[in-house]
């Protein structure tokens, strides 16, 4: 992974040694405009790189692109690209500072993958009946409606009944799904289900639970039924069903059995092999590993919970004559620690410490890089509370800690209270720019762009003040906000701007609820996370 900055004024481009090989140069060597890169890039992907950053230019943000580089040796090599415009006092663009990396081998797995997919379709019915049903154990992430979905999926193509118990922790079974192929007989099954639950204690379901392989019934004859039943009722519930065969196959996940799938016939053609048994192991080994990773998502979903109010203050302060409101709202299904954060904390002296930031990427070293930048701001601002104090020693924090890939941006300021409202001393680490909302309705951008934080040795810290009125807001925003997406275009400054100038003389809560509204229906769901911090001057 390599780094680029390009002097907007003066057309100057500097790259990072690392940038040259990932596009197909020798070692050393680099390019000096913005034009000889482009030139970089194969024919076909040009006009879509020049493109994004002809947009972010104009909506003073960020874009992210993949493109490919055609090779001296005639390969073509795929990089990840990422920029971001930084801006003057008076919002014109200065500099654009970006990342490339060489995802080529990515590229190559993705295309090896779906030319596997491809081969296996054209296999056969059996086989593009597993796609199928592959398709739809990952549709829901709810075992239940998983489950359903595949009886659902199996009748009439495999079976003309099917059944599906999972095992409880006390060894007993739970009837989750049931499908046949005619109607009129889903009546008797739930009767049967309820009155006769699948016995997990009979030699076919001991044999199954023991040596962990299917049971093959090829045909089924009265008297079979009748040395199974609990009773006669029984039996003749199970001969008004016209099985004819029968396979029973667990539901295994690492030598465990969790649950059984079961497929009935009722027509006399249709007998079961040990081809459809092979098959419906098969079934029903993707239908268990769906069960876990359920189960597993349902864990890690209530961890990353967890662990994300723990990255995040509990309450914020009460800070005499500030209002304040705070929300985080997580990409998706929120199941993965997001690197959004924000904190107000009180600094000493009569001064208080505003920070909202967001790390690059998700997961495991999000949340640590988030945990670092959150505790380093608090110590760092216990000597000083003043951005030139606190931002170069967090960003020399997160250098030590920060992969080559990795970034943070940030916003902080430190707040002191005024008789008639409040004073703020902002600095931006590449960091969107928070918005001040001015009693008549007017919409201010605050604080000069700064550099990314955990990139750079020697960052430069620009302070500017920001005085608010009684009455007037202040939104820190991150920038899963102006980077929310509909299907041809990103919700942008312009949008916010527009839904701020009606939020003059809101609460803090409120005007939270508006944005964060306003980009749910304009982008739908999230795709990435969309921290916000108000405070208003009362």
């Amino acid at each position: 992974m390599g780094t680029w900055e390009w002097d907007i004024s003066t057309g100057d481009l500097a790259w990072s040694e690392q940038l040259g090989p990932i596009h197909g140069l020798a070692q050393g060597e680099s390019v000096d405009t913005f034009e000889e890169f482009v030139a970089l890039v194969h024919p076909d992907d040009r006009d879509l790189l020049v493109s994004l950053i002809q947009n972010a230019l104009e909506d003073k943000s960020e874009y992210t692109v993949e493109f490919r580089v055609p090779f001296p040796d005639g390969t073509d090599h795929w990089v990840a690209g990422r920029g971001r415009v930084f801006t003057d006092d008076h919002d014109n663009p200065t500099t654009m500072i970006g990342v490339g990396m060489d995802i080529t081998d990515q590229k190559r797995l993705l295309e090896s993958e779906r030319a596997s997919r491809a081969a296996a379709e054209t296999a056969g019915e059996r086989l593009s009946f597993l796609a199928e049903a592959t398709r739809v154990v990952s549709i829901s992430l709810d075992h239940r409606e998983t489950l359903e979905r595949i009886a659902r999926l199996t009748v009439p193509r495999l079976a003309d009944w099917c059944g599906i118990d999972m095992i409880r922790a006390d060894g007993t079974s739970e009837w989750v799904a049931g499908v046949h192929v005619d109607p009129t007989k889903d009546d008797l099954i739930r009767t049967l289900r309820a009155n006769y639950p699948t016995d997990m204690e009979s030699d076919p379901m001991k044999e199954l639970l023991s040596t962990g392989e299917g049971q093959l019934y090829p045909e089924i004859t009265d008297e079979m039924i009748e040395a199974g039943a609990k009773d006669e009722r029984h039996a003749a519930m199970l001969k008004d069903l016209g099985l004819t065969s029968i396979l029973i196959v667990p539901l295994s996940v690492r030598g465990r059995v969790i649950g059984v799938l079961s497929l009935a016939s009722s027509t006399p053609e249709r007998n079961f092999d040990q081809i459809d048994l092979e098959l419906a192991s098969e079934l029903a080994r993707r239908c268990a590993i769906a069960v876990e990773n359920s189960r597993l998502y349902e864990e890690r979903a209530h961890i990353a919970r967890i662990l994300q109010r723990a990255l995040l203050p509990a309450d914020l302060p009460t800070i005499p004559g500030i209002a304040l409101a705070a929300s985080y709202h997580p990409a998706g299904e929120g199941n993965e620690v997001g690197g959004d954060f924000y904190d107000v904390f009180d600094a000493g002296s009569a001064s208080w410490a505003l920070a909202i930031g967001d790390v690059c990427g998700k997961g495991a070293r999000a949340a640590a890089l988030t945990g670092l930048a959150r505790h380093t701001i608090r110590a760092a601002a216990l000597p000083s509370a003043r951005p030139d104090s606190v931002v170069p020693v967090v960003n020399q924090a997160l250098l030590r800690e920060c992969k080559e890939e990795e970034f943070v941006t940030m916003a902080y300021g430190c707040l002191e209270t005024t008789q008639d409202g409040c004073k703020i001393w902002f600095s931006r680490a590449g960091h969107p720019a928070p918005m001040v909302i001015r009693s008549d309705g007017r919409v201010e951008k605050v604080g000069t762009a700064g550099d990314l934080l955990g990139v750079f040795h020697d960052v430069e810290v620009a302070i500017d003040t920001v005085t608010m009125m009684q009455g007037e807001a202040m939104l820190l925003y991150t920038d899963g906000v102006t980077e929310a997406r509909d299907e041809n275009e990103i919700f942008g400054d312009a949008r916010l701007i527009e839904v701020l100038k009606g939020c003059a003389g809101l609460d803090p809560k409120s005007i939270i609820e508006k944005v964060e509204g306003a980009v749910l229906d304009f982008g739908g769901e999230a795709r990435d996370d969309i921290a916000l911090l108000a405070l208003r001057a009362d």
